[in-house]
């Protein structure tokens, strides 16, 4: 997934992320204000890295990515205390993004709903339809 277009869609959180972060930080994105978030809905490319260990992590589910400046935007506005604890550890990070997996948000508006194809096994040529 490039980042490289604008985050023109707008996301709504309904399930607190599953990342490395205390309860209290992750849970607050669950809120009523759209997060703005980049255009398409499919698998992560390149490495994938827990919010706060950065520690590698396999991640087998589409999602949605959301610039960490952003979406701490919103989370002030919404949260400030929230907002702080992420804030007083150097987030947002230089380019950071947050992966947001299907069954945390749904998409509010800017991002097709239309189905992504995605190859789940290409050596044995399984795949299947995704619905964001």
């Amino acid at each position: 997934m490039a980042t490289r277009e604008a985050a023109s869609g707008r996301i709504q959180i309904l399930k607190t992320p599953a990342w490395d972060a205390p309860l209290e930080a992750r849970g607050a994105f669950v809120m009523k204000a759209a997060l703005p978030c980049y255009p398409y809905v499919g698998y992560p490319s390149g490495v994938v890295r827990d919010v706060v260990t950065r520690r590698e992590m396999e991640i087998k589910k589409i999602g949605v990515i959301v610039p960490q400046d952003k979406a701490l935007q919103v989370l002030w506005q919404n949260n400030p205390v929230a907002a702080t604890w992420w804030i007083d550890r150097g987030f947002p990070k230089r380019r950071g993004c947050f992966f947001f997996t299907e069954g945390e948000f749904t998409i509010v508006s800017g991002v097709p709903d239309d189905p992504v194809w995605v190859f789940e096994n290409i050596r044995v040529g399984h795949w299947r339809q995704m619905l964001p």
